[in-house]
């Protein structure tokens, strides 16, 4: 509030809002660092992108069942394609080459045909607000880089 004849401000009145607040109310969530991952394991962007598609059908175990309808429908949603006798196919074996590159990595482990586990220290999937309590670091040192994740209780 502002005094008219001279100016002064009289009163202050704010309003602060939790950025993750509007979030509570929604269902689950995955938390991901992609881009801190990607560098540090050295992942190609494809494989990256993959790997945003995958954690989309992880469920709350960290499993990810991967059947060939679902390598079409992202080979249709990353544009991954080959080219067979000058004809665009879907590039399903290109999105098993990322697989494996994610598996190689760390980032997937092979549970059977078809079906991963994403790593859980460096996924999670829940409601938000157990996901927003997971932290990643990275310590950096001679021998090389540790990542670890920790979970507030």
């Amino acid at each position: 509030m502002v005094d008219s004849s001279t100016g002064e401000i009289i009163e202050t009145i704010s309003h602060t809002t939790d950025v993750f607040r509007r979030a509570d109310g929604e269902g689950g969530f995955v938390k991901l660092y992609l881009t801190d991952l990607a560098k540090l394991n050295k992942i190609q962007h494809k494989a990256i992108l993959v790997l945003f598609e995958l954690v989309k059908i992880m469920d709350y175990s960290n499993e990810i069942s991967v059947s060939i309808g679902k390598k079409k429908a992202i080979c249709e949603s990353l544009d991954i394609y080959n080219l067979v006798d000058g004809d665009r196919v879907l590039g399903t074996n290109i999105v098993d080459q990322h697989i494996t590159k994610l598996v190689k990595a760390g980032m997937l482990a092979r549970k059977d045909k078809g079906m991963y586990i994403a790593n859980p220290n460096l996924f999670g999937k829940g409601r938000w607000t157990d996901v927003k309590k997971i932290r990643m670091s990275v310590e950096y040192s001679e021998d090389g880089r540790l990542i670890t994740s920790n979970m507030d209780k």
